[in-house]
């Protein structure tokens, strides 16, 4: 897994090494690269657990192509243990890099490609550290006040609970971007 993680951390550094003088861009107010977004997900169930989540994204574009972003993100555990239907409550901090497909000047629609971890924080009822990869489209992007998203990817989550087993499985989002 860690091999993985290092592939594909790699990759989204060397993408947008290609991408620096593609375009050109130059708005160099800082908050024009700055980045918001509001957004909920849902996982596939597995092994009897089905995560949802309500998330936060604070980043800033280093590039018109390349971006980083920190995550705050509440998430729900819905499971079924020995036949009970319960849930689990667990804040979540992290943070992630992403990468546009799509060339944002001549693109109405955008294609990005986000990789995040992000760790449980506090008195979790679910202690575990998550890790996501994300392709999400950009509805409107040409539009800088508000923007909807959707994306689809594959979440694993590392659970450090006793009787929580690991979660692997596809994770759908949407929501606002800022």
């Amino acid at each position: 897994m860690k091999k993985f993680l290092f592939v594909m951390l790699a990759a989204l550094l060397v993408l947008p090494m290609s991408a620096l003088g593609q375009t050109s861009e130059t708005s160099t107010k800082f908050l024009d690269k700055c980045i918001a977004e509001v957004g909920v997900g849902v996982g596939t169930p597995n092994k009897g657990y089905t995560p949802l989540t309500m998330s936060l994204n604070l980043g800033y574009n280093f590039t018109p192509r390349f971006y980083g972003f920190a995550k705050a993100e509440g998430v729900l555990g819905l499971y079924d243990k020995d036949g009970v239907k319960t849930y689990t409550k667990s804040p979540s901090l992290g943070g992630g890099l992403g990468v546009r497909l799509t060339n944002p000047k001549t693109s109405s629609d955008n294609f990005d490609v986000r990789a995040s971890v992000t760790n449980s924080i506090g008195n979790a009822d679910w202690k575990h550290t998550a890790y996501n990869v994300d392709v999400i489209w950009y509805g409107n992007a040409n539009n800088k006040k508000l923007r909807p998203y959707l994306g689809i990817g594959f979440k694993h989550v590392k659970s450090h609970t006793a009787g929580i087993p690991d979660y692997n499985g596809v994770y759908a989002t949407v929501g606002i971007c800022f």
